[in-house]
């Protein structure tokens, strides 16, 4: 049996003498390392995303407006709604929608408004309303809208 010692080969780069293993190993470190900061990146700017705008009036026709942007590059269910507000520590709700399930599908980047008028209309001058919003496998968001 025979054995053979083999030179690694070197390669110049730069001016500097590497080992083509060593260079090998260095650009998989590299490599795979920004690779991983992309996937980060993703992952954070397709995370779950909502904003609430409120448009009030005190012009119970027109009524007041609540605008639900979704602001993530997914598709997000909004199963519930309640806006309340808080009377002596305890809530009062000022509106929901029956005990039924909205179930509203807000597409990525897009908005939808409920908008909140005639027998719906509710005041807003006086204390902070809130609204408490129930997404499909996420956790309840509650948001104060007028302070």
């Amino acid at each position: 049996m025979k054995l053979t010692v083999t030179q690694s080969k070197n390669m110049n780069i730069f001016g500097l003498e590497i080992e083509a293993t060593t260079f090998m190993s260095v650009w998989g470190a590299i490599l795979s390392t920004v690779l991983a900061f992309l996937k980060i990146y993703e992952y954070w700017s397709n995370r779950f995303k909502i904003e609430v705008s409120p448009v009030f009036r005190s012009i119970p026709e027109i009524g007041n407006d609540i605008n639900i942007n979704n602001l993530s590059s997914k598709p997000v269910l909004l199963e519930y709604i309640e806006l309340y507000v808080i009377n002596d520590g305890k809530e009062k709700c000022i509106w929901s929608p029956e005990d039924s399930l909205i179930n509203v599908r807000i597409e990525p980047y897009d908005t939808k408004t409920f908008n909140f008028s005639e027998a719906d209309y509710f005041g807003w001058n006086k204390k902070p309303v809130y609204i408490r919003l129930y997404f499909a496998g996420k956790k309840q968001i509650t948001k104060a809208l007028n302070t």
